[in-house]
């Protein structure tokens, strides 16, 4: 216990220390850090939880600590990882019966003690190296083994035999530990009170008044009587000056250096995780004594935290253990670690109830709740995100991280990644806080490229690069299909007069007043050859429709129409008429070439016919009536333009039009115009007893006539008038107009006779009944 043993053995301690510190660099991840000794205080070296705890460590644990610190020992059986002694069972009054054993391990013999005793073992452990350096030494003698303790060995006389050996030597200083704490009265230095405390056994160096707070640093004091001054302490483990005592600077130290905090104990399952991990190394001292906390306990050390729970004891150290804390800890978004920390490619990462924590040359990040899910979903560190590269972020409206390969978005619309190009293009136009808004759903494969839905649009990456479609153009690409229906966009939105229009692999999308359109394949084709939104039609008005033989189009201004005999639009009054009709299911067909400019009007080709607009309206010509209106000259013909639509009419059809009627019957098709036209109709037309006209209206000297299935008109000065089958007969075989009769001068009357015609030079009178000669008078 003498105080210049500790002195006289300094040289040799100082050379064992430096030798055990390498040790604890090569044998854990961090290296040992030497005792502060600024945190000295002579009223409370050690604290009574820590001195008198006797669980720190099992007989294994002191055995694996011998080893370590011994590792440079060449004596053999005397080297204290390999020493051996027989002990015996004694029972004294201040500790417990010891049973004794054969062949016992010094690491067995020092457990033994200290729980018989009720010491810490690393309190014996301590006391063996102040006082003759056992722990470390390199080449121990069997004398230091006689007084390992410094038991019986007073400073200013011989070391009492009767206490000699390795056995005797911790028992009796363990009891005399024990005993200064049951009989505190019977001994010098006194707990809960001021002490005058010498500097050094030389009384000349004075002394000062210490208030010892605690019964285990007076027990320090008792067995060494000596603070050390404020040389010894700013030696470290050097000299000081003549005035300097070292024991008690000695157990400081190597406490500190050996086991951390001389103040904090480590108990319970935070112990054993503490000792089969090599917490010393890896976390360092105790900082705090176990707290209790909602749901487990945890122990904070010098780097990091040990935490139990129902999900087991689990260490945070280093980056992991900031991370942690920076969220919170357990009361934060994490909770409690689920997992030891984990060594990955690259870095490490440890579980925890609601999220990981990942440390890599990036930083140290948690992913948490939504963004951790979706984070291991698509596979973690390892997947096609990599490490996170940011904390959670709060944005309005969701969350979002940051990480190597892309970004994950938390928000009402899901939890989703965006990652490599798509994640780009999105970051380009603001992200959530951009045109896009939040994603809402993963990214999609397609045959060529990747695509990815946001809230107001998607991105799609291809090898071409990665374009954007936004808004209504957005929910019509998507509606008709997507890249499977329309392709891949092929460039960005663009602003056109009155719209917007975006281009795709197969065709393009259009928005403006008239809604969100897209023109597909050779509709698009021909539609961009025209001039697109700019064009005659304007912007499409409608969805590509399907026909029988084609498809067709609504546009503002018109249509477009695609059939085998190719592309072609339609116009405006045409246009409107062409779909009125039917469009391509009317009679008309598919158009067959563009609309024309004709005199007075437009005219457009179809398969079945023409359709006309002119001041006389918009009207189709048709089949056999087209034919023979197209034989006639058409618009520019006797008949002008269409000026109704073709009726049918018993044994046939009829066609009105500005300068008269064209009628289809099984006599032909021929016109009625002017004024022929005007008398037939005015008859009744083809339904009138003259049936349908049989040939062209004839010029006459001095009129016109036209013959008709049941008889004859003839216009002239005298008047348009119809002569009727016989009498048109009879008329016809005297010459018509050129007989001596000259022009009818009025409709058929009945008389006795039958019926009588009268004309300007005579009549012609026919029996009714249908039989004999008709009568001519000539006046």
């Amino acid at each position: 216990m003498r105080t210049t043993r500790a002195v006289r053995l300094l040289a040799a301690v100082v050379c064992v220390l430096a030798t055990a510190a390498t040790l604890v660099v090569q044998t854990s991840s961090t290296p040992a850090q030497a005792a502060d000794l600024s945190a000295f205080r002579a009223g409370n070296i050690v604290s009574d939880a820590v001195y008198f705890n006797p669980s720190t460590m099992t007989p294994d644990q002191i055995q694996a600590f011998l080893v370590q610190k011994g590792a440079n020992c060449t004596a053999g059986d005397l080297c204290m990882k390999n020493y051996r002694v027989s002990t015996f069972t004694r029972t004294g009054t201040n500790c417990a019966t010891y049973p004794g054993g054969e062949n016992e391990r010094a690491a067995d013999v020092i457990w033994k003690v200290a729980q018989v005793c009720g010491i810490n073992p690393q309190v014996l452990l301590v006391t063996l190296q102040k006082e003759q350096g056992l722990v470390t030494a390199t080449s121990p003698t069997a004398s230091k083994y006689r007084i390992a303790m410094g038991y019986g060995c007073p400073d200013t006389a011989a070391c009492d035999a009767q206490y000699y050996g390795f056995f005797n030597q911790v028992y009796m200083a363990a009891w005399q530990f024990r005993r200064y704490s049951t009989l505190p009265r019977n001994y010098g230095y006194k707990a809960g009170m001021n002490n005058t405390i010498l500097w050094h056994p030389n009384s000349a160096c004075g002394s000062t008044q210490v208030y010892i707070e605690n019964q285990a640093t007076a027990n320090l004091y008792n067995y060494t009587p000596y603070q050390p001054n404020a040389a010894a302490l700013a030696a470290g483990y050097g000299l000081g000056n003549s005035c300097s005592s070292y024991g008690n600077r000695n157990f400081f130290s190597y406490f500190s250096d050996w086991f951390g905090s001389t103040q904090f104990i480590v108990t319970g399952t935070i112990r054993d995780w503490y000792w089969s991990n090599d917490g010393p190394a890896v976390l360092g001292a105790p900082v705090v004594n176990e707290l209790t906390i909602n749901g487990g306990w945890v122990q904070h050390f010098q780097r990091g935290s040990i935490w139990a729970s129902g999900a087991g004891t689990f260490a945070t150290v280093n980056g992991i253990n900031s991370e942690y804390w920076e969220n919170g800890a357990r009361d934060g978004v994490l909770g409690f670690p689920v997992g030891p920390e984990r060594a990955i490619n690259g870095g490490w990462s440890q579980q925890f109830e609601r999220g990981v924590v990942y440390v890599s040359a990036a930083g140290s990040f948690a992913t948490v709740n939504g963004i951790n899910t979706r984070y291991q979903e698509l596979g973690g560190r390892d997947g096609v995100l990599g490490f996170p590269v940011g904390p959670e972020l709060t944005l309005a409206g969701g969350w979002s991280q940051q990480f190597e390969r892309g970004v994950i978005y938390v928000s009402a619309a899901g939890s989703f990644a965006t990652v490599n190009g798509i994640n780009g293009a999105y970051q380009q136009l603001g992200g959530p806080g951009g045109a896009l808004g939040y994603p809402t759903s993963p990214e999609m494969t397609f045959p060529g490229g990747w695509g990815q839905n946001f809230e107001r649009g998607a991105v799609y990456v291809t090898a071409d690069g990665s374009f954007v479609t936004l808004n209504a153009i957005n929910a019509t690409y998507q509606r008709i299909g997507g890249p499977t229906v329309l392709g891949f966009p092929k460039g960005a939105e663009r602003g056109v007069a009155g719209g917007w229009t975006q281009q795709f692999g197969v065709g393009s999308i259009y928005v403006s007043a008239a809604g969100s359109f897209a023109t597909v394949n050779a509709i698009d084709a021909k539609y961009q050859q025209l001039g697109g939104a700019n064009s005659a039609l304007g912007f499409p008005a409608s969805g590509e429709r399907s026909y029988p033989g084609g498809w067709g189009q609504g546009f503002e201004r018109g249509s477009l129409f695609l059939s085998a005999e190719g592309t072609f639009p339609t116009y405006n009054a045409i246009n409107a008429r062409y779909v009125e009709l039917g469009g391509p299911r009317s009679a008309l067909g598919f158009p067959v070439g563009v609309e024309r400019t004709v005199a007075g009007g437009w005219s457009q080709q179809f398969q079945q016919g023409v359709l006309y607009v002119s001041a006389a309206g918009a009207w189709p010509t048709i089949n056999g009536i087209h034919a023979a209106y197209q034989d006639l000259g058409g618009p520019a013909g006797l008949l002008g333009f269409p000026a109704g639509p073709e009726m049918a009419v018993a044994g046939g059809w009829a066609q009105q039009f500005q300068n008269g009627t064209l009628f289809i019957s099984a006599a032909g098709a021929y016109p009625t115009v002017n004024g022929m036209d005007a008398k037939y109709r005015s008859m009744g037309g083809a339904t009138s007893p003259l049936g349908f006209p049989t040939g062209l209206e004839r010029s006459l000297p001095g009129g016109w006539s036209q013959a008709f299935q049941k008889g004859s008109i003839y216009i002239s000065t005298a008047g348009s008038f119809a002569v009727l089958t016989a009498a048109d007969e009879a008329y016809r075989g005297l010459g018509g107009p050129r007989s001596e009769l000259g022009f009818p001068t009025g409709e058929a009357t009945t008389v006795a006779e039958g019926s009588r015609t009268t004309f300007q030079h005579g009549t012609i009178t026919c029996p009714t009944t249908g039989s004999g000669s008709c009568t001519v008078t000539r006046n």
